[in-house]
């Protein structure tokens, strides 16, 4: 790669590069990822340029460690090129349903550009656009749980470690214990499923692939300990293969059910696959649904979630589970009303 001179590029790229708070980056790590794209510079001169751009922007320096590490205030964002109407009000929006799913240490990364969007959206509240935010909203299909809180720290450590393929030292707490235990632990993915978000890797020279909920870390931190990369690993093929409990069989198997007038048109309008064929309810009330579907737990907790809207005809091992938890609630119904 060709050197480069220019220092208007070279500071242009600096600002690219420095994390916002708590992220971290040190004057070496900046030189090194300066030298990548062409430009090789002295510390000296890099320790000037750091120097300027911190008298132009909210950039800190931590100097209690060497080399220096710098980083822009928490809530700082800059967009070249600015953001425009279209994308402020996408961004409000997507922040209203990640607030469900995801925990404040998440969400915290994204308080730059939303402060950017709020004031974009403010700015042009004469057009209409900024109304919108008091307008639209955003409303879940089951009730969300309050994502589990964990430490911004840890999920800084976790994310860089995993991105950059770091090895970890942890103090985690399993559950149902009340002391925390030290572990080496080697990233291998990030799965977030009902409210909490596990970090999904290796122990030590383990290959088994095990879940640690981040919530229960109790401190985290990088260490020099050589990442061990877990050969042909991926997310998508560790939950198809069990990894959480969610598929049941790779086979596909045939749903079949009667449906509720509400529930057809519901399916009518957004079906449940593409394979799915409706029959238009009859004088009963009740129409029919068949899909291939796959044999997954989700699915089924679906249809249980359907209450007296489905009667499942097929498969029949969903058919008979479905009939044992309504006779054991209703048992518990009878008997609670005699007490």
């Amino acid at each position: 790669m060709p050197r480069k001179t220019d220092p208007l590029q070279r500071s242009l790229l600096l600002l690219q590069l420095i994390p916002r708070h708590p992220g971290m980056i040190a004057t070496t790590t900046l030189q090194e990822k300066l030298k990548d794209r062409g430009f090789e510079v002295t510390l000296r001169t890099l320790q000037r340029d750091m120097n300027g751009l911190s008298m132009q922007f909210p950039i800190f320096c931590d100097e209690s460690e060497r080399p220096h590490r710098w980083c822009f205030d928490k809530g700082y964002s800059h967009s070249l090129p600015g953001m425009d109407t279209n994308e402020a009000l996408t961004l409000v929006l997507a922040k209203q349903y990640l607030t469900s799913l995801l925990p404040a240490a998440v969400l915290d990364s994204l308080a730059g550009p939303l402060n950017e969007a709020h004031k974009h959206l403010d700015s042009i509240q004469a057009n209409g656009h900024g109304s919108w935010q008091s307008k639209v909203r955003l409303l879940p299909a089951h009730q969300s749980l309050v994502p589990a809180r964990f430490n911004a720290d840890v999920w800084h450590v976790v994310t860089d470690a995993l991105l950059h393929h770091h090895a970890i030292e942890a103090r985690y707490r399993k559950r149902n214990n009340e002391e925390p235990d030290d572990y080496l632990l080697h990233p291998q993915g990030i799965v977030h499923r009902h409210s909490v978000t596990y970090l999904l890797a290796t122990v030590k020279n383990y290959d088994d692939v095990l879940q640690f909920a981040l919530h229960r870390f109790e401190s985290a931190r990088e260490t020099v300990t050589p990442f061990r990369p877990l050969a042909n690993f991926s997310v998508e093929s560790y939950i198809r293969n069990g990894g959480f409990g969610l598929l049941q069989s790779e086979e596909t198997i045939t749903l079949k059910a009667l449906i509720s007038r509400e529930l057809f048109v519901r399916l009518q309008e957004t079906p449940l696959n593409e394979s799915q064929v409706l029959t238009a309810p009859d004088d009963t009330g009740w129409g029919l649904m068949t899909a291939q579907v796959r044999d997954e737990q989700t699915l089924f907790w679906w249809l249980q979630s359907l209450g007296g809207a489905i009667r499942v005809l097929a498969p029949q091992q969903w058919r008979d589970e479905l009939l044992r938890q309504a006779k054991e609630l209703v048992g518990w119904y009878e008997a609670s009303e005699k007490t």
